[in-house]
């Protein structure tokens, strides 16, 4: 029945998406919706999403984790479901309840009575976390396993069991297959933290706790293998993504200011500080905090009262930690995070830790449920607890109202929601004073307390979602409309060589029909300094977009190298073909989109008098025989010995042939493939093959199967179990 509570509650708050009336925002429907719906297509045509060539003039998609292309999960889902506005956001909303039944789960375990594990699985599925991040769909994904997670991960550390351990690790590598990677590190940060809270604080014996992180990192890599490898050895040299970031852009992209914390306390302040053109540090997807006023106020409670203060001051411990790590650098922790911990230097935003915070505050709410329990079934709570209750609620909603009105009042304004945040804020925090200060009047009214306390708690929560729904949603009104793809997603032939301009929305996966440059994550500075000048971009648009020269330059990856080619570009009318090196390619550039990468290495020098001096490219006819995702074979004429520019975007795994001969396929002009030809006829085939994927996917997936059965038929034999030990009395034996 609880969780049905919970299931409905969170349908209630949803239904307008469910029913049309509100949409997807920014990366929600620029990004997630239409790789969702490109993918079902993919998927239903009998293929695997490997190389995109709708997207960028070619993408390698499955390297991208947050697409989900190697998830069994996103996978089963899309061939089960199809393409489709409904379809994606029963998905998107299913991911996001999978959090709120996880962390009901946790709280049972954990010892939590019933009316605890659904206000705290209340408390986690609408906190504030998933509404500014519920547009990251590949956020919502890994943040809805945690709770999953931790309770595999605990009950190894309490039973010493193995195989329990290694189905956290299961379930940790199976959130990193569709999950953001940033969280994909910061959740294998905090399980560690977790075990060293249990050694600390539970008496859990450090041997224990290192043989079972061990079992959790081992079967976890196994299982994430696929997602994390291909994206690490697929974007090298495609993207600009694929090295460290530098140590000021992650420790100073959307921070949170000491002052933004006071949005724990009201879910409508990063609303109201959007209002004032707030720098990015403050960005409202990247603020809200607040997971309502019951959960901390048995936070506070169960630090006050006696029992197992250990356990309950190593799990503070571990909530300030990652908070900290969410004030960037008016804090060292994320710097030596940074400086330690090479993984994190991988990702930037400091607040997205600020999960780990909710969740730890969460489950120390845990034993406060439990003692109000037992002092319920007792039918007396102690005057002092009551007390303390009493004095800690006042005391949370006078901080609560001051937090919503001390900047509404030096604002001189409130903004358009205000009055409703100002109800929102006298209902939750001033109900929970009443509940609490009631309770140390009349102890006796204990035996309602907690159904009050889960009825006020909703009504919280419900408002909370109300108020942040800026943050997630946007008006049906304001969406586009996308025609449904008449073409198929796979196979584009010659028609494909017409490649549109540009898609900043990713509408053009709709149909699909290929663009030169569209909304993504594998971001390269070079085909985005081509895009915005336009003069490159031209070159490899329309049907002959296949370029020959007699001779090439090679040039390094840099802004330099593209200025000066745009300028020859302009004065010729026709490009110059520059050569690039695979090892060159793979070496990338040391001046990316994000900075310069650490181990970005140096550059060949830029030999200006060289690239003026060299012979412009010109056209040369091609007959397409094959072009579809993961195949392009022409047949071309050449005026002589030379080099073919196929304006296609590069990647290590392009292999090619020319007239059955092996040729390496080179970078041409920063991010194409350059191959050489010979005089006269040509037919140059090219295909991608993904180095280990398959490998990698057969061991990633039979790992999650095992473990999977495994569970499945514990359970099995537990029900069977349980039917045994099950009689109904017949009547005769009642009447004897």
């Amino acid at each position: 029945m609880a969780l049905g509570i919970l299931t409905l509650v969170f349908c209630a708050a949803n239904l307008p998406l469910l029913a049309g009336w509100v949409t997807e925002r920014v990366d929600g429907a620029n990004f997630f919706a239409p790789y969702y719906d490109y993918l079902a297509r993919v998927v239903r045509s009998g293929h695997w999403l490997l190389w995109n060539p709708f997207s960028n003039a070619g993408s390698p998609d499955f390297a991208e984790p947050q697409i989900g292309a190697l998830s069994p999960l996103t996978l089963g889902w899309a061939l089960l479901a199809g393409p489709g506005a409904l379809a994606f956001r029963l998905y998107w909303l299913g991911l996001w309840l999978l959090g709120g039944v996880g962390m009901f789960i946790l709280a049972w375990a954990l010892g939590a009575p019933v009316w605890g594990r659904l206000l705290l699985g209340m408390s986690f599925v609408f906190c504030g976390y998933y509404m500014g991040h519920a547009q990251h769909l590949s956020v919502v994904h890994a943040a809805s396993f945690l709770p999953w997670i931790v309770w595999r991960l605990d009950r190894a550390l309490r039973t010493g069991r193995r195989w329990v351990a290694g189905e956290a690790g299961a379930l940790w590598g199976f959130s990193a297959l569709a999950g953001n990677p940033a969280l994909t590190i910061c959740t294998g940060l905090f399980l560690g933290a977790w075990a060293g809270a249990r050694v600390l604080g539970a008496g859990v014996r450090w041997r224990r706790a290192a043989g079972a992180m061990a079992i959790v990192a081992g079967v976890g890599v196994v299982v994430l293998a696929p997602a994390i490898f291909s994206f690490k050895y697929e974007s090298q040299g495609y993207s600009d993504r694929s090295g460290p970031l530098p140590r000021a852009m992650v420790l100073e992209s959307n921070t949170i200011e000491p002052a933004g914390l006071a949005a724990i306390l009201s879910p409508y302040l990063p609303l109201l500080a959007a209002t004032l053109d707030a720098p990015e540090t403050t960005g409202t997807a990247m603020s809200p905090m607040y997971f309502g006023a019951a959960p901390l106020l048995l936070a506070l409670l169960a630090l006050a009262t006696p029992g197992r203060r250990g356990w309950k001051w190593s799990v503070l411990a571990l909530a300030l930690l990652f908070l900290g790590c969410t004030l960037g650098t008016s804090l060292p922790l994320r710097g030596w995070l940074y400086d330690f911990v090479p993984p994190t230097r991988y990702f930037r935003h400091p607040n997205m830790f600020r999960l780990y915070f909710i969740f730890a505050v969460l489950v120390l709410a845990v034993p406060a449920t439990r003692g109000i329990e037992v002092w319920r079934r007792a039918g007396a709570v102690p005057v002092a607890v009551a007390r303390q209750c009493g004095v800690l609620a006042v005391g949370l909603a006078l901080a609560g109202l001051a937090a919503l009105l001390v900047p509404m009042l030096q604002l001189g304004r409130s903004g358009a929601e205000g009055p409703l945040a100002l109800t929102h804020a006298a209902l939750a925090w001033g109900g929970l004073a009443t509940l609490a200060v009631a309770l140390a009047v009349r102890p006796r009214w204990l035996a309602h307390f907690p159904a009050a306390l889960v009825t006020l708690a909703a009504i919280d929560l419900l408002g909370a979602h109300r108020l942040s729904a800026p943050c997630a949603f946007a008006s049906a009104s304001d969406a586009a409309t996308h025609p449904a793809g008449q073409r198929s997603p796979v196979e584009l032939g010659a028609p494909g060589l017409a490649r549109g301009r540009v898609a900043a929305g990713n509408e053009h996966l709709y149909l699909p029909a290929p663009v030169y440059c569209s909304y993504a994550a594998l971001l390269n500075v070079q085909h985005m300094l081509s895009a915005e000048s336009g003069e490159l971009m031209r070159f490899a648009l329309g049907p002959e977009r296949m370029w020959f020269a007699p001779a090439v330059v090679e040039a390094p990856l840099s802004a330099e190298a593209v200025a000066l080619l745009t300028q020859e570009a302009a004065t010729r009318h026709a490009p110059v073909l520059l050569w690039h090196p695979r090892a060159t390619m793979l070496r990338g550039s040391a001046s990316g989109a994000f900075g310069s990468a650490p181990d970005a290495g140096p550059e060949p020098a830029l030999d200006g008098a060289a690239i003026h001096a060299a012979p412009s490219a010109i056209p040369v006819p091609c007959v397409v025989q094959t072009y579809r995702a993961d195949a392009l074979t022409l047949r071309v004429t050449a005026p002589g010995d030379g080099w073919l520019l196929v304006t296609d975007r590069w990647s290590r795994s392009w292999q090619a042939s020319v007239n059955g001969v092996e040729v390496p396929v080179d970078g041409g002009n920063f991010f194409f493939r350059l191959v050489p030809v010979r005089a006269g006829e040509n037919v140059v085939a090219m295909r991608f093959e993904p180095f280990l994927l398959w490998p990698l996917l057969a061991l990633s997936w039979s790992t999650l199967l095992v473990f999977g059965a495994a569970a499945g038929w514990r359970q099995l034999r537990a029900a069977t179990a349980r039917g045994r030990s099950f009689s109904i009395p017949l009547p005769c034996a009642a009447s004897s």
